[in-house]
């Protein structure tokens, strides 16, 4: 017969709580594979709380010059023009995956 341990939850910050801090702890910004190894999450879920710190102005997103990868940086490090285009295309994202989920 399988054992089956049940786990409890550590206390301390949240996932998306941990997420805000450490971005916010990086001004030169971070990528999500960095933040995944951090907060020991799979990238998967990261994008989920990423999104909603993005809508919420939280944070912002700028794509790598270098490379396709996004960078994630404190809100506060932004001008105010570029955080409207970010807030606009996360809004978007967020009703394309509600139309998807509908469907």
């Amino acid at each position: 017969m399988i054992d089956i341990k049940i786990i409890t939850p550590t206390p301390g910050l949240k996932t998306k709580e941990r997420l805000l801090q450490i971005i916010e702890d990086r001004n030169t910004g971070i990528m999500i594979k960095e933040l995944s190894q951090q907060v020991n999450r799979p990238v998967s879920m990261l994008h989920v709380y990423l999104k909603q710190l993005v809508i919420n102005q939280k944070i912002c997103v700028r794509q790598s010059k270098v490379s396709k990868n996004l960078i994630y940086y404190p809100s506060n490090n932004v001008d105010k023009n570029y955080m409207q285009s970010v807030r606009d295309i996360g809004k978007i994202e967020a009703s394309s995956d509600r139309l998807r989920r509908a469907s």
